[in-house]
């Protein structure tokens, strides 16, 4: 008699055949095909960053399928501001991920009854969302079923995020799916929080369909473009296929709105898979930046690649106009003043950087020797709260060497997140004391 294939070769087998059908249902095909630029998204144009006189531009280009396609120097990109061509030597092109801005980011997660089978699949999806963010990126949660919440802050600690996000639960007490009003609150967290980066994005996952939202389709779709100020939140919708699909179509359009992409999700299993589609979109984005006159006035910028053209209308910023004369002083002085800094920063022991809700952020700067901390003012790091001891902590600053060391406080001393007595410090080191957090920069 012959043996029958072995269990692993059954399973390679079933999968080539399977794979096929898989892609061309979800549309995903992410290592196939010629990536031509077919589908381009202007999403923001921001004048006068940083009071410089420059425009900057974020923007898609995208396959037929969604995916990112690469743009490679000399940039196939054509910009014309109010009808006029810009030069192409003075374009600069890079993508966002290399740009070090960082994004904004909120998760929306429908928790009515009906998303009890998908839950603790698409929780897992979002806890490993949470292990691409770099320092320089800000995330938010929101549920939503009867009544959406704000599950964690963009203040809070990703440790905290990842607590919350692992105690949430389906509100099976729930009679309604309030839809646009969850889309709505999280689009105003990052409409509402200063500072953050200007490419946004909410995800929202849910089975589709809304009942008793006080906010309308149109009022959640307004917010996400904005007005000419504003950049343009992209709403990322993953819909989960039950009863047949009904009720996906309003993610669709709420999807397509905003400019975004809506990604139907027939299994749990391809959860994870959308999640990482969509963080390489925004990372494979492009941040294009043009020298230009801030006068004050509202101009039409139009982008043009491989025969796709979009086009937005901003107001720029009132800025002085350069005079040449005076711009070769200020360079000189500018390179001046660099030197100086540099020479600065490079003899500086770095500094200790808070992150405090509805608060600008707060610097120590360290200086050689012991630096004290604690709630008395006689400290050389002054933090006044309930959970500082008086005399909570002192970090050592011996030529490059930084090391932490905890005065036998309260409410403890803690390295990214783990209890220390002492403890070396390192740049983007997380120190808390007691519920206080700072980052070590240098």
């Amino acid at each position: 008699m012959r043996s029958p294939l072995p269990r692993h070769l059954l399973l390679l087998l079933l999968a080539l055949l399977l794979a096929p059908q898989t892609w061309a249902q979800e549309g995903r095909g992410k290592h196939f095909g010629i990536r031509k630029v077919e589908r381009l998204h202007l999403d923001d144009v921001h004048a006068g960053r940083d009071q410089e006189h420059f425009v900057e531009l974020y923007l898609r280009a995208l396959t037929a399928s969604g995916q990112p396609a690469e743009l490679l120097p000399p940039w196939p990109l054509e910009i014309r501001e109010d009808d006029e061509r810009i030069d192409p030597s003075k374009i600069e092109v890079t993508p966002l991920e290399e740009t070090g801005q960082g994004v904004a980011c909120v998760l929306a997660i429908d928790v009515s009854p009906t998303m009890e089978r998908p839950f603790e699949q698409a929780k897992k999806a979002a806890l490993r969302f949470l292990d691409r963010l770099q320092p320089t990126d800000h995330l938010a949660v929101v549920s939503f079923a009867g009544e959406p919440e704000v599950v964690a802050p963009f203040t809070a600690s990703l440790s905290a995020k990842r607590a919350q996000i692992n105690a949430l639960q389906v509100d099976s007490e729930s009679l309604s799916t309030r839809l646009f009003d969850g889309v709505y609150l999280a689009l105003q967290q990052i409409r509402d929080t200063p500072d953050l980066p200007r490419r946004s994005f909410v995800i929202v996952f849910s089975d589709g369909g809304d009942s008793g939202s006080v906010h309308g389709f149109d009022a959640a779709v307004d917010l996400s473009k904005g007005d000419e100020s504003e950049p343009r939140i992209l709403v990322f919708a993953i819909g989960y296929r039950q009863f047949g699909g009904r009720g996906l179509d309003v993610l669709e359009r709420l999807a397509e709105q905003s400019g975004a992409e809506f990604l139907r999700a027939s299994s749990t299993i391809l959860l994870q898979g959308f999640y990482e589609d969509i963080w390489h979109q925004m990372m494979q984005s492009y941040v294009v930046r043009f020298p230009s006159k801030m006068d004050g006035e509202s101009h039409n910028v139009q982008v043009e690649i491989s025969g796709q053209v979009e086009g937005r209308t901003a107001r720029y910023p009132d800025y002085p106009t350069l005079i040449w004369p005076y711009l070769l002083t200020i360079g000189l002085l500018g390179l001046l003043i660099a030197g100086v800094l540099h020479g600065l920063q490079r003899r500086s022991a770095g500094q200790l950087v808070a992150m405090e809700p509805g608060q600008s952020h707060r610097s120590f700067p360290l200086q050689k020797g012991p630096n004290r901390v604690g709630a008395l003012p006689d400290n050389d790091i002054v933090i006044s709260a309930s959970a500082i001891s008086r005399n909570h902590a002192v970090i050592h600053v011996n030529g490059s060497r930084v090391e932490v060391e905890d005065l036998g406080s309260t409410n403890g001393t803690f390295i990214n997140d783990k209890p220390v007595r002492t403890s070396p410090l390192r740049p983007s080191d997380r120190i808390r004391f007691g519920d206080v957090e700072l980052i070590y920069t240098r």
